[in-house]
């Protein structure tokens, strides 16, 4: 069956001037994701997840700045659209669920009239359609009793319902895909799962692609089809969950594996990753994660490494690493 790719990222590299230098939070990214595909990106805190996110939505705070790279979006590069243009994009087309809620509902509106706002901001409605599509768009992400909960208030709702409710706001305008950044971090377990199951049934429902960026195996392994794992703004490793997960191929995920906490899995199993990450303005010529790994060679730190095929037969495992050199 064939695949069509809705988002293509080429060479992306995102720096920000810094009074210690360059910081090259983004370098150098590319990865693609198919139409109604869940595409998950892991890695350490500071490893540039965020700032991909950020890329694409092209909402970089300042001093960033994008300074390569094309992002694909339907064939167009939104890099070389206007600021206008973009905002006809953002929030309709594709659509973002920020980690902290309580960043982005605003405490003096009703649930409802951020909903609706979100709704005028690219379509012409009335109030009454208005009202009609967030009551929809709360019952849709399984917020009891709707029609009283869009006259309400962030501060009457639990931290699940708040993000609840920001998926709503995301998929209102029935994007074509979604950024997740790290949305169930400050959930409990329990509300967590019904967060990821609530989006998968979402992209049952609607074939919504989807990119989940989180630092948790498990949220990948339930969620993902597909992963790309990041380490000091570079995708080292990239491919199905099931391979990456049962067949890791860089040492750094493999070492990041060894250090997940999974249901079942006993504390005294694990193993954290020696050393720490590099200084993002210091960054040096070879592997970024050289320092810190145990099967390194001498040509590891003398010369930048391209992502290399694994030897699997499905040649989209790859991984930056030269273990797998020819």
């Amino acid at each position: 069956m064939a695949t069509e790719t809705l988002l293509e990222i080429k060479n992306l590299s995102t720096y920000f001037d810094t009074k210690d230098g360059v910081l090259k939070a983004v370098n150098d990214v590319s990865f693609n994701i198919d139409r109604g595909e869940i595409l998950g990106i892991i890695g350490e805190s500071s490893a540039g997840k965020t700032v991909i996110a950020s890329s694409i939505m092209r909402l970089i705070p300042y001093p960033g700045k994008i300074i390569n790279g094309e992002i694909m979006f339907k064939n167009e590069n939104i890099l070389k659209k206007s600021s206008s243009e973009m905002s006809k994009i953002r929030g309709n087309e594709i659509a973002m669920i920020f980690q902290d809620p309580m960043s982005c509902l605003n405490p003096v509106f009703t649930i409802g009239d951020q909903i609706t706002s979100g709704i005028q901001a690219h379509k012409k409605i009335t109030k009454k359609e208005g009202y009609l599509a967030a009551v929809k768009a709360l019952e849709e992400v399984q917020i009891s009793a709707p029609e009283n909960r869009v006259n309400g208030y962030q501060h009457e709702l639990s931290g699940g319902m708040k993000q609840r409710v920001m998926i709503a706001l995301a998929l209102i305008n029935q994007p074509e895909l979604i950024i997740a950044d790290n949305p169930t971090t400050a959930l409990d377990s329990t509300i967590q799962l019904q967060f990821l199951n609530l989006i998968l049934n979402l992209r049952k429902e609607h074939n919504t692609t989807i990119l989940y960026i989180t630092h948790d195996f498990g949220v990948i392994a339930k969620l993902c089809d597909r992963v790309a794992v990041l380490y000091a703004g570079e995708i080292v490793e990239i491919g199905t969950v099931f391979d990456v997960l049962t067949k890791p191929k860089h040492p750094y995920t493999i070492g990041l594996i060894n250090s997940s906490l999974s249901p079942g899995m006993e504390r005294k199993g694990i193993k954290a990753i020696r050393g720490k990450t590099p200084d993002m303005t210091k960054l040096k010529t070879g592997c970024k994660f050289a320092e810190r790994c145990d099967q390194k060679f001498d040509d590891c730190v003398k010369q930048n490494i391209n992502m290399l095929e694994t030897g699997h037969s499905d040649k989209s495992h790859k991984a930056r690493c030269l273990l797998h050199r020819s």
